[in-house]
């Protein structure tokens, strides 16, 4: 069974959506299993209404030395990809543990 990337599923949901085809009728023209592309959909969907402003969001501060210390977390920058696919980009030179607890507080 191939295994699809978050972009190659993203891709094939909006192919889906612009297709104007039945759910059915996509997953056949194009060769892929109906329950797993239900599934994706699904899942982005209920993402989607996260995003949209439907659960409660807990914004936090982080504070960051200018210059981290040798060691301390640098690097070339993290990409944290959230359900439903948006991607929150941290900066050269962030913080490992402030990623860490932005991460957690999402989890909240």
């Amino acid at each position: 069974m191939k295994r699809y990337s978050v972009a190659e599923r993203e891709w094939i949901l909006e192919e889906l959506r612009a297709s104007g085809l039945s759910l059915a009728a996509f997953c056949r023209r194009e060769g892929l299993c109906y329950a797993t592309v239900c599934g994706w959909r699904k899942r982005a969907q209920a993402g989607d209404s996260a995003a949209a402003g439907e659960g409660p969001i807990t914004l936090v501060e982080l504070q960051t030395e200018a210059e981290p210390a040798e060691g301390a977390g640098a690097h070339d920058g993290i990409e944290v990809i959230l359900p439903g696919g948006i991607r929150v980009c941290f900066a050269k030179g962030s913080d490992v543990t402030d990623v860490a607890r932005f991460c957690r507080e999402l989890g909240r």
